[in-house]
């Protein structure tokens, strides 16, 4: 969505001869004439997905024919993928969801792990708003919460449990459940 090459996930004995397919030009060509590949080490800096994402709004703002309400959804996409590719945790499982599906690999609930990765900006967003998650996402939240904490995961539940807590704030399981799980990530 922001125009930006994910080539450090890519072999880099393969990056050579499949380089084309992921960007090529004029980086293509001299990666395959020097000596060294010109891959990066890791993914994109926050500045270089920042930078990517002001150019595509600027291109979105300036291009006619969409409607408020199109433009309004395509600049929304832009920064739920700039907040995607910006957090470590969330890049961690963008990136691997990547690599199945560059494989071909759409099963076992990978499309339903970019729509969390999605839901989770949007709760993001919400939270930034000022806006409480429904009473339905709020129990959604504590029973993966509780789901976490009963694999023995515990960091993965104190996000979950913190916004279930917000959703759900007469409910005494819900402050339980987040009481017991910063102990147990320690």
């Amino acid at each position: 969505v922001l125009g930006l090459n994910a080539v450090h996930l890519l072999d880099p004995a393969s990056s050579r001869s499949s380089f084309g397919g992921f960007g090529g030009g004029l980086l293509g060509i001299a990666s395959r004439a020097a000596d060294a590949p010109l891959l990066p080490e890791g993914p994109p800096s926050p500045a270089d997905v920042d930078a990517a994402c002001l150019e595509r709004q600027k291109a979105i703002l300036l291009m006619p024919g969409y409607t408020p309400a199109e433009r309004d959804a395509r600049m929304d996409e832009l920064e739920m993928a700039r907040r995607i590719l910006r957090d470590e945790r969330r890049r961690a499982q963008y990136d691997m969801l990547l690599v199945h599906l560059r494989r071909g690999l759409y099963g076992a609930g990978r499309l339903d792990g970019l729509r969390h990765l999605q839901d989770l900006v949007r709760a993001d967003v919400a939270e930034e708003r000022g806006e409480a998650p429904p009473l339905e996402q709020g129990m959604a939240l504590l029973k993966q919460g509780q789901g976490f904490l009963d694999a023995r995961l515990p960091r993965e539940a104190l996000e979950p449990l913190r916004r279930a807590v917000a959703a759900l704030p007469p409910s005494a399981e819900a402050h339980a459940t987040y009481v017991r799980a910063p102990p147990a990530a320690d």
